[in-house]
């Protein structure tokens, strides 16, 4: 079910030339996600990083990002890692910063390892 959820939310966002449709795709990435759906976290966590069909909340999508990078979802691991560091919408924690941006460079996340190096605009 949660497969079939993703997938429709994903096939209405790729073929979105109605922007009503932002809520129901917001809804299908919802309900997968709820389920535990990996990538459906992660693109709830960037909807809501970005205020794409949702107002921006960057702790919501701190909290989405949270779960996939729980799953291991090596992307939502170095956005949650770059939150901590940067404090944005939660509280600064360098280690929990650390913590998952080291996660995500050993999955070869490519910015990570940068952003590990010292390189923040990278």
């Amino acid at each position: 079910m949660r497969d079939a959820q993703f997938s429709l939310a994903e096939l209405m966002e790729h073929n979105n030339s109605n922007p009503n449709d932002s809520m129901a795709i917001l809804q299908w990435y919802q309900r997968a996600a709820e389920q535990n759906h990996t990538e459906a976290q992660f693109r709830l966590g960037e909807r809501y990083a970005k205020g794409n069909g949702v107002a921006a909340d960057h702790a919501e999508a701190a909290n989405w990002y949270q779960k996939a990078a729980l799953a291991g979802h090596a992307i939502a691991q170095y956005k949650l890692g770059v939150i901590y560091e940067d404090g944005v919408g939660i509280e600064r924690n360098p280690r929990e910063a650390n913590k998952w941006l080291n996660a995500a460079a050993r999955q070869g996340n490519a910015k990570a390892r940068l952003r590990l190096s010292g390189c923040r605009t990278c």
